[in-house]
């Protein structure tokens, strides 16, 4: 089994906070401080989600831009998302309600890079609620 990462977790990377959300939610737009080649991984921490319904997905997703509002701007990109909830929307074969689940990332699309990360949740199904925080951090080697 190969070694996992370990990670130095940094408040300012930080999209959002342990809680409960029970409808989509903006995460915090974090500050790269440049547009230069960046590599980080985002970490979701997802405590529980329900799936009683059988129709409940979370999606988490991961945005850059030269815009401080990110998704609130004019410009930019979709680099990474990942889903969790019912296997009955989502592409696989079993429920996926808890865990740390992580994407390893840059912020350049294209050639271009960007300043400005945020990772946001998008919700469906008649009865969600998910516990989760979510963060970005660069990785340590192995």
């Amino acid at each position: 089994m190969p070694a996992l990462r370990s990670h130095t977790y940094d408040a300012s990377g930080l999209f959002e906070a342990l809680g409960t959300k029970t409808a989509a939610n903006a995460g915090a737009i974090v500050d790269l401080g440049g547009t230069g080649e960046t590599a980080f991984e985002v970490l979701m921490d997802v405590t529980t989600c329900a799936v009683d319904g059988g129709d409940e997905a979370y999606t988490f997703n991961v945005f850059v831009s030269n815009d401080p509002l990110v998704t609130g701007g004019s410009t930019y990109h979709l680099i990474g998302s990942f889903s969790c909830g019912d296997a009955a929307v989502l592409l696989g074969d079993a429920d996926i309600v808890s865990g740390r689940f992580r994407l390893g990332l840059s912020n350049v699309v294209n050639g271009v890079g960007y300043r400005y990360v945020q990772c946001n949740l998008a919700v469906v199904g008649a009865t969600v609620s998910i516990n989760y925080q979510t963060y970005m951090v660069k990785p340590q080697a192995v």
